[in-house]
């Protein structure tokens, strides 16, 4: 699944304007293997799954020399991966039932576009 959204502030009286643009997506596969035969049934289910975002921030600040400073960030996410296994021996009553459930954080990261737009953000956030 996708969502898009986004924002505008403008300021007339600081001569600055900001806008956000936020992307997300989710995403999820899951898979199930199947043993049947005479001397065991076994069968394992796994799913994993993931949601992400990617923000464009974008300042603006023309009050003396204009100055645009753009951002490319992720923020933190998870990463959820579990595992369900049931085994059983056909004939009697032997039956197991095991799940693993795990969250793998992701650390968020601002990407850098290039040299001109970080001196452009370095001039705008000094103030």
């Amino acid at each position: 699944s996708f969502d898009l959204s986004g924002k505008i502030s403008l300021s007339i009286w600081n001569r600055n304007a900001e806008s956000l643009v936020e992307k997300s997506a989710g995403l999820s596969v899951l898979g199930l293997v199947r043993v049947n035969n005479m001397f065991v049934h076994s069968q394992v289910q796994f799913n994993i799954a993931t949601e992400v975002k990617l923000s464009l921030v974008s300042n603006i600040d023309f009050y003396s020399n204009i100055a645009l400073c753009l951002q490319l960030q992720q923020p933190d996410s998870v990463i959820k991966h579990n595992v369900h296994k049931v085994e059983r021996i056909p004939g009697s009553k032997h039956r197991l039932r095991k799940s693993k459930y795990k969250v793998i954080p992701v650390s968020g990261r601002t990407y850098a576009l290039n040299q001109k737009n970080n001196e452009l953000c370095n001039i705008i956030f000094a103030e």
